[in-house]
């Protein structure tokens, strides 16, 4: 509950508390359905400042952004790399989030 996430979108808060970033997703969940296209590949990350592993991990996968069909529009999809890295704390639980992609063009892309 008490994960941090960093925004890394344009004009993005440089902290964003799990609960903003639940309601932002909920509204993204009532418009858009998403699948994994791809394997997870998950890498150990490593401290900044000394370049050692650190507990944390990185993932990099594609997104698939799905914009469903309705009775007068098609089903339309969008692929979308994402780069991802978590660190934890003692009990596993994520502290710390960032997420970078270009979501905001997949969006605009199946809103035309």
């Amino acid at each position: 509950d008490t994960a941090i996430f960093r925004g890394t979108g344009v004009n993005a808060p440089d902290t964003v508390t799990r609960a903003q970033a639940a309601a932002r997703f909920k509204r993204l969940w009532a418009i858009y359905d998403y699948a994994i296209a791809e394997e997870y590949r998950f890498l150990p990350g490593v401290d900044p400042n000394t370049l050692k592993p650190d507990g944390s991990v990185r993932g990099y996968f594609p997104y698939e952004v799905i914009k469903p069909a309705t009775d007068s529009t098609e089903r339309a999809s969008a692929k979308v790399w994402v780069y991802e890295s978590f660190d934890f704390n003692e009990d596993g639980k994520i502290v710390y989030a960032q997420v970078y992609s270009d979501m905001a063009s997949a969006y605009r892309l199946l809103a035309e």
